[in-house]
């Protein structure tokens, strides 16, 4: 049993003190993991700041896209009620003209009416002198 003891000591005793050199190794790679870990840190914090900013730009492109597309929307209404106002004022303005061609008719027709009134009343005034002289 001592036996088993005192060779438990020794592992304990070299587990706890390594010799020089080994210590230095493990130091360095401790370090060099450190190292490792540190920059992984750094890495994946930036790597995180770095989405976030996207993922901030990408939600401002998806506002200003939505507003793009609501002032497209506006814009698009205002203009097909204006068309809808122009189309209705043509259609007025061509009902007044078609009246205004009719009128325009009667009253040539009118016209040629006074005037042959008017020959009719300068025959008779014609032959009116020729009795009358």
């Amino acid at each position: 049993m001592t036996n088993q003891k005192e060779n438990q000591q020794k592992i304990k005793n070299s587990i706890v003190d390594p010799p020089i050199n080994m210590t230095k190794e493990f130091q360095l790679i401790h370090q060099t993991i450190q190292g490792i870990e540190e920059s992984t840190k750094q890495t994946s914090n930036q790597l995180n700041e770095s989405f976030d900013n996207l993922r901030k730009s990408l939600e401002g492109m998806v506002d200003l896209s939505q507003q793009k597309m609501q002032v497209f929307e506006e814009s698009s209404n205002k203009m097909n009620q204006t068309i809808l106002v122009s189309v209705r004022s043509l259609e007025t303005l061509i009902k007044k003209s078609e009246k205004l061609d009719v009128d325009l008719k009667k009253i040539v027709l009118l016209a040629k009416k006074v005037h042959k009134i008017k020959e009719s009343v300068g025959t008779l005034d014609t032959s009116l002198k020729k009795i009358l002289n």
